[in-house]
């Protein structure tokens, strides 16, 4: 038996392989970007793409059209933090502010420590995620942590949510009106965690941000850093679209690795 230690790259190469991305020879390319501190006022952790669709009418829901940077709020304690995400989770379970309601199991919270790292904001609930009311189950939530440990991130250093947290009947694709309904929920959710980087997982998650970014299409605006009140923010595929186009993975992961070089983790 070969019981030779394998080198971090060695074991690197290891996870994307297994992620679909073993055609990907220098897995680390050091991206050239400078970094950027994370974030003001965060917390520190405590220890421990979509079937295409055709554009909906615009939605009547208002939005804010200003909004403060995230570090220029004022800072909440650790304790006060987790009460606030507690309180806003019981409003997300009782939610019927949209159609996706009908039917559900569970409304959908997002996971993760105040203070991530990184904020991680994908599509929809995918079925397992229903019946269990926990994010990112099965097949995605699998293809989600491995796309973590090939970004060299720990558990405790990312947040996990969704743009919309109802499955419509039989998986039904979110309305804009929909996503527009959860838009505020998501909003008092990264006041809460004060992230270091968001990146977006799909179509319907840079709608729920930057609504006007997202009509230019993904294929246009992936893999460029834009901005969400003051915090970085990279746009990429989405979880279900990857799976189902698999060679898509070689593009998402470029922008991942811009993402790592703007955190250092080249």
């Amino acid at each position: 038996m070969n019981n030779e230690a394998k080198t971090p790259l060695q074991l690197q190469k290891k996870l994307l392989k297994g992620l679909g991305f073993g055609f990907v020879e220098a897995p680390m390319a050091s991206p050239s970007v400078t970094s950027v501190k994370p974030a003001g006022n965060r917390v520190n952790p405590a220890p421990t793409g979509r079937a295409k669709r055709s554009a909906p009418p615009p939605s009547n829901a208002p939005r804010p059209s200003v909004l403060p940077p995230l570090n220029s709020l004022p800072p909440l304690g650790e304790e006060e933090a987790r009460a606030e995400l507690e309180k806003l989770r019981a409003g997300i379970t009782t939610c019927r502010a949209c159609d996706l309601s009908v039917g559900r199991h569970h409304a959908v919270t997002g996971e993760g420590p105040v203070g991530a790292t990184i904020f991680f904001l994908c599509e929809a609930p995918e079925e397992e995620d229903d019946r269990s009311g926990h994010v990112l189950q099965g097949k995605l939530g699998e293809m989600f942590w491995k796309i973590v440990a090939a970004m060299k991130l720990d558990r405790e250093e990312v947040y996990r949510t969704l743009a919309t947290r109802c499955r419509g009947i039989k998986g039904r694709v979110p309305r804009r009106s929909e996503v527009e309904a959860c838009h505020p929920h998501l909003r008092r959710e990264m006041e809460i965690i004060r992230p270091g980087m968001i990146v977006c997982l799909g179509e319907f998650a840079l709608e729920s941000l930057l609504p006007e970014e997202a009509t230019k299409g993904m294929q246009r605006v992936r893999g460029k850093m834009l901005e969400y009140r003051g915090v970085p923010l990279m746009p990429t595929f989405g979880l279900d679209y990857m799976h189902r186009n698999p060679t898509k993975k070689r593009d998402a992961w470029r922008d991942l690795q811009v993402v790592m070089g703007h955190l250092g983790r080249k």
